[in-house]
């Protein structure tokens, strides 16, 4: 018996099955077709079917926000807070405050594709963005109580007391302690030759042979000094000018000593003592005979007898170039200040600046912490031994706390001074937010500053802090710790008891294969 095998003939012609073209077939020559697709189709890698065009890959379909293919033709979308506008291109901000559906307690501030929220005053905006919570503070000037804990400068702001330095000085690590800043050592200093820090400043010197330019840092050359002077009853020893070193012989007179009874003769003695004066020529002064009348600034006076510029009130320093350290006022800072109770002391005229609720020429007139009123007979009334002010006695709450007598606690979610900062964390993972510095303090099984990481694999628990004791390879619950069944393959359920596939079960002696058949076998279901 034979058999025939039918091949099918080359199709060349658009006439037989349409070329096998999904869409249209363009017969070119007798021996040759192309398939050809429609408006917003394209021709496919086989060349004979048709796909869909996404007109939204070519410049997004000309849509500002978003484009969507709707059946070959692009639709475009805006995002949340916008609306299409009438070109169906472009998008246009929604005012939310003008429709009324905000939801804000008090009122509404338009923003591009959202809103804000806000209160009015008193009142502080609540962690859900909409309601407003009164809030009942005191404005507090920080700086009044031991100068905000600041060595120098204090600047009193919403968010508490702000430290800054004098000139010469920079801030500590601490934010609160002035460090004098050494320029000689940082390199910061103008000097052309050598430089000499002080606290909260610096002087230029120049050496032999040069004096201090009037710009208190270049060094000018001087002209050669005289080579020998004589001097009567001195010898000056040439050094490098404009500097010289006088060695005074000063002889005191013979005296006779009757100590000796046997030859009835007595010792005459006499004691010459050299000593060493350092000389500045060319009315020149200063250690290294640098400086000149003209470096006197500040309106200070040249002294030349005393080799120093004499310096009006509020300034010190060789050349009156350094203003008072804190405590000392008057002509070459000289004076030392008597304020009381925490009051600054004027470098010029020594006045005591007294903190508010103190008074007297010396700020002596002040209430013992805990009291206040004119008498400093009233007691504070404030929770917790809170501060208040020394006059009008309103309690002065620290951070973390808000209420007329600093008895309340910052709502949840709301921390800092007057709660007036709002806290940053995950509330879904955290357990609290700390009222006085903002700290996230996380749920188990999470992690980080604003507790949105989980724990790492194989650690669980409070801060992820805990080791997991799971069998290398099996994980732990990151909030208990308890290890992770894992089923073998091809079962799952509570107890590994759903499924129908071959798994391996291990015994502490051996494995064998178990075959889970539900209607075959025992009534366990299982075939060994």
């Amino acid at each position: 018996m034979s058999h025939s095998v039918c091949f099918s003939p080359a199709v060349h012609s658009c006439a037989v099955r349409n070329g096998g073209c999904e869409q249209d077939c363009v017969q070119l020559s007798p021996d040759h077709y192309q398939c050809r697709c429609r408006p917003n189709y394209h021709l496919a890698e086989d060349s004979k079917h048709c796909k869909l065009r996404n007109p939204c890959a070519d410049r997004n379909g000309g849509c500002v926000h978003t484009c969507r293919n709707e059946g070959g033709r692009s639709q475009c979308d805006c995002r949340p807070g916008y609306t299409l506008a009438q070109d169906g291109k472009n998008c246009e901000d929604i005012d939310e405050c003008e429709t009324g559906q905000t939801a804000c307690a008090h009122g509404c501030h338009n923003t591009q594709g959202s809103f804000t929220c806000v209160c009015n005053p008193a009142y502080k905006l609540g962690a859900n963005g909409r309601k407003c919570y009164r809030i009942e503070m005191e404005i507090v000037n920080g700086c009044e109580t031991a100068n905000g804990g600041c060595s120098q400068k204090c600047q009193h702001s919403a968010l508490g007391p702000v430290c800054s330095c004098n000139h010469g000085y920079h801030l500590d690590d601490d934010l609160k302690t002035c460090v004098d800043l050494d320029e000689c050592e940082t390199g910061s200093s103008c000097c052309e030759q050598d430089c000499t820090n002080y606290p909260g400043g610096y002087e230029c010197y120049c050496g032999a042979g040069y004096r201090l330019n009037s710009d208190g840092c270049g060094c000018d050359a001087l002209e050669r000094a005289v080579e020998l002077l004589e001097w009567s009853g001195r010898i000056a020893v040439k050094l490098p000018p404009p500097q010289f070193t006088l060695l005074n012989d000063n002889f005191q007179p013979l005296e006779r000593y009757d100590d000796y009874e046997e030859d009835g003769l007595g010792e005459l003695r006499a004691q010459s003592t050299l000593t060493k004066t350092f000389v500045c020529l060319n009315e020149t002064f200063g250690h290294d005979c640098s400086l000149t009348c003209d470096d006197c600034s500040n309106g200070g006076v040249c002294d030349l007898e005393e080799g120093r510029c004499d310096c009006p009130d509020g300034w010190t320093g060789l050349v009156c170039n350094q203003t008072c350290l804190e405590g000392t006022f008057g002509r070459n800072c000289l004076f030392s200040c008597k304020c009381k109770n925490g009051a600054t002391c004027d470098p010029v005229s020594g006045h005591c600046r007294c903190p508010p609720g103190v008074s007297g020429d010396l700020c002596q007139d002040g209430c013992p912490s805990g009291l206040y009123g004119k008498l400093c007979n009233k007691k504070c009334n404030c929770a917790k031994n809170g501060h208040c002010h020394r006059t009008y006695g309103a309690c002065l709450c620290d951070p973390g706390l808000y209420g007329r007598f600093c008895h309340l606690p910052c709502p949840k979610w709301a921390y800092g001074p007057g709660c007036s900062e709002e806290c940053q964390c995950f509330q879904q993972n955290t357990l609290e937010c700390h009222r006085r510095h903002g700290s996230c303090v996380c749920k188990p099984g999470y992690q980080g500053k604003n507790c949105q990481e989980e724990c790492d694999r194989g650690y669980y628990g409070l801060a992820c802090k805990r080791t997991c004791g799971c069998p290398s390879g099996v994980p732990c619950d990151r909030v208990t710790g308890e290890c992770l069944r894992q089923c073998p393959p091809g079962f799952h359920g509570d107890n590994c008891d759903l499924g129908g596939y071959s798994a391996w079960r291990a015994s502490p002696d051996q494995c064998r294969i178990v075959l889970h058949c539900p209607f075959i076998g025992n009534r366990n279901g299982y075939l060994h």
